[in-house]
Protein backbone atom coordinates (compact mmCIF):
# COMPACT_ATOMS: atom_id res chain seq x y z
CA UNK A 1 0.00 0.00 0.00
CA UNK A 2 1.35 3.23 -0.85
CA UNK A 3 1.08 6.05 1.87
CA UNK A 4 1.24 9.54 1.67
CA UNK A 5 2.69 12.23 4.45
CA UNK A 6 1.14 15.33 4.59
CA UNK A 7 3.26 17.97 6.20
CA UNK A 8 1.01 20.84 7.57
CA UNK A 9 -3.09 21.75 7.94
CA UNK A 10 -2.10 25.57 6.06
CA UNK A 11 -4.03 25.68 3.03
CA UNK A 12 -2.08 23.81 1.09
CA UNK A 13 -2.29 20.87 3.22
CA UNK A 14 -5.99 21.04 3.70
CA UNK A 15 -6.41 21.45 0.06
CA UNK A 16 -4.26 18.15 -0.56
CA UNK A 17 -6.67 16.22 2.37
CA UNK A 18 -9.66 17.63 0.49
CA UNK A 19 -8.58 16.29 -2.76
CA UNK A 20 -8.15 13.10 -1.69
CA UNK A 21 -11.12 13.15 0.13
CA UNK A 22 -12.80 14.27 -2.97
CA UNK A 23 -11.32 11.40 -5.43
CA UNK A 24 -12.67 8.73 -2.72
CA UNK A 25 -16.34 9.80 -3.08
CA UNK A 26 -16.02 9.55 -6.50
CA UNK A 27 -14.52 5.80 -6.27
CA UNK A 28 -11.20 6.50 -6.91
CA UNK A 29 -8.51 4.57 -4.71
CA UNK A 30 -6.26 6.59 -2.70
CA UNK A 31 -3.13 6.18 -0.53
CA UNK A 32 -2.95 5.91 3.26
CA UNK A 33 -2.67 9.29 4.25
CA UNK A 34 -0.52 10.45 7.38
CA UNK A 35 -1.46 14.57 8.46
CA UNK A 36 1.35 15.80 10.68
CA UNK A 37 0.64 19.57 12.51
CA UNK A 38 3.31 21.30 14.98
CA UNK A 39 0.63 23.36 16.54
CA UNK A 40 -2.96 22.34 18.65
CA UNK A 41 -5.06 23.37 15.87
CA UNK A 42 -5.15 23.39 12.02
CA UNK A 43 -5.58 26.18 9.69
CA UNK A 44 -1.62 27.23 9.65
CA UNK A 45 -1.42 31.24 8.64
CA UNK A 46 -5.34 31.26 8.84
CA UNK A 47 -4.69 31.50 12.60
CA UNK A 48 -1.60 34.18 12.28
CA UNK A 49 -2.82 36.62 14.89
Amino acid sequence: MTKVAIIGTGPCGLSMLRSFEQAEKKGEKIPQIVCFEKQEDWGGLWNYN
